[in-house]
């Protein structure tokens, strides 16, 4: 199978509903007819709901007797997984698209079969499925078991836009840019871009999507300050990648005029938020921005970054106690980052590593060691939402 072709990514990932967003198949995927809010609320009271009951369940398990708890476990039966033959006389677009997704990812205890996925797709949609919409566009553009049928892919992406699926106008302008439909689309790709970004249910992301399909392609001959009107429109609703690239064309004099006040604040904004990234590139600005330079907020800043476990933060922190900027020099405490940096073999970090080594004795080397392993233990891998 196929994931990637004709610009078209993570095709699974669409069928199975595995990422929650409004972007769809480029790594965040949407999944229509589902209120999000809503079912975020629901999860969050679900699982307030089962910690309380967690805990009157240990309180009610301290007063019984180990045989009286082993029974109950013995008799408490495990969760069933879901089975295609469960779905299969439910008439409802939620069993529909199950079935679909069995058939074309093999679970559900039956084989992939790309024909009886589709059938079940065709089902959802003529329901009134947007997600199964954007399913047979992308099976018939890029899917290899399915019949290629550009002009049928292009319609099936245009009934999931107007069914609230706005992302599926970029796979549109993607078959016209990759010429599916004649050497120049560029003028029926802006045309589908430009639905695109005026969609009601546009969101940050697709904006930013949006942002970078015009980058990727100038002859589409968008002003290039209309990339920094749509990544400012997505920074403001908080979207931390847009955050980000506002500050690299800032900070670089690339495409806006070079402005580091301006590129620090967007990089500030996309920190405070939890971006490793962004942390990791503030600390670096405020190092080597002559403009800009602070040796005490670099440290904040990396320090932030190495929390989650960024790897050039460690290096970037060792090489700070090494210089002793604005720090007391301490080859130890350099060590002690550079340790942390040793799994993720970052070839300056172990070149500085071994370059301070022979200043330090074989008991300071296993004390920095020591330091290493306390401060890892001391601050785990956060979870990956948490980093950028």
């Amino acid at each position: 199978m196929n994931l990637v072709k004709g610009g078209i990514v993570i095709f699974k990932y669409c069928v199975l509903g595995l990422v929650v967003g409004a972007v769809g198949c480029w790594g965040q995927v949407a999944v229509a007819g589902n209120n999000i809010s809503e079912r975020i609320a629901a999860q969050t009271q679900q699982a307030t709901v089962k910690s309380e009951q967690n805990k009157t369940d240990q309180q009610n398990s301290a007063t019984k007797d180990p045989e009286t708890k082993a029974t109950e476990q013995a008799e408490t039966p495990s969760p069933k997984p879901e089975m295609a033959r469960d779905f299969l006389h439910i008439q409802s677009i939620e069993a529909y698209e199950k079935l679909g997704a069995f058939y074309v990812t093999g679970t559900g205890g039956v084989d992939v079969d790309i024909s009886r996925s589709l059938y079940w797709y065709h089902k959802a949609a003529q329901a009134g499925s947007a997600k199964a919409m954007l399913f047979l566009g992308l099976a018939y553009s890029s899917l290899e078991e399915a019949p290629v049928d550009y002009q049928q892919a292009l319609q099936w992406y245009l009934k999931a836009a107007k069914a609230g699926l706005p992302v599926a106008y970029l796979s549109a302008a993607d078959l016209y840019l990759a010429g599916k439909f004649g050497e120049d689309g560029s003028e029926q790709a802006t045309y589908w871009l430009q639905k695109a970004e005026t969609a009601p249910e546009t969101d940050a992301e697709l904006l930013y999507k949006i942002s970078e399909k015009i980058l990727q392609n100038p002859e589409l001959g968008f002003d290039p300050m209309h990339v920094i009107a749509l990544l400012k429109q997505a920074a403001e609703a908080g979207y931390i990648p847009a955050q980000i690239q506002l500050a690299k064309f800032y900070l670089s004099g690339k495409i806006v005029a070079q402005d580091s006040r301006e590129g620090v604040e967007y990089y500030t904004q996309a920190a405070i938020a939890g971006s490793a990234e962004a942390q990791y590139n503030l600390g670096v600005v405020y190092l080597v921005d002559r403009g800009m330079k602070n040796s005490r907020k670099a440290k904040v800043w990396l320090m932030k970054a190495a929390e989650s476990h960024y790897p050039w933060a460690f290096y970037l922190l060792g090489q700070i106690y090494v210089r002793g900027d604005d720090v007391p020099q301490s080859d130890l405490r350099a060590y002690q980052w550079l340790e942390l940096a040793r799994p993720y073999h970052l070839e300056k970090a172990d070149a500085l590593r071994r370059k301070i080594e022979p200043s330090l004795d074989e008991d300071s080397r296993a004390q920095a060691i020591r330091q290493a392993k306390k401060w890892q233990q001391e601050h785990p891998l956060p979870h990956p939402k948490g980093r950028s």
